[in-house]
């Protein structure tokens, strides 16, 4: 879809929605590709905009120096308004201090990733 205009006529005709993201990494120069089904995208009529609001989604962690391979990757939910900027809620842990003074450590959508690329929203042809 080309227009801001066209994804909310779209998303308000219940058609299925695909969305794919170009990452780009400017310190690392490293690149890949995602293309995800869009579970939940918000819209407004007037004026037209559109926020894609969707996961969890598997994406690279570009700054870690882990060991496994497997440990390259955060899961987050990706959400974003502009075709330019790509942002991502991470998964992470983080130290929650009960009233009688013990902490327990969880996981929760907790912090904001920014990188640039490039969005792509295609609206699914049904036959």
């Amino acid at each position: 879809m080309k227009t801001d205009e066209e994804v909310v006529q779209q998303t308000l005709r219940n058609v299925p929605l695909i969305g794919q993201i170009e990452l780009r990494d400017e310190t690392s120069g490293l690149r890949t590709d995602l293309e995800y089904p869009i579970k939940t995208m918000n819209v407004i009529k007037s004026p037209v905009r559109y926020q894609v609001d969707t996961g969890a989604l598997i994406v690279p962690d570009f700054s870690t120096i882990a060991e496994f391979q497997v440990e390259h990757f955060d899961v987050a939910h990706v959400v974003y308004k502009k075709p330019d900027k790509d942002e991502f809620i991470l998964r992470k842990p983080g130290d929650i201090t009960r009233k009688d003074g013990s902490v327990w450590t969880i996981n929760d959508y907790s912090e904001r990733k920014v990188y640039s690329g490039q969005n792509r929203l295609f609206a699914a042809v049904r036959s």
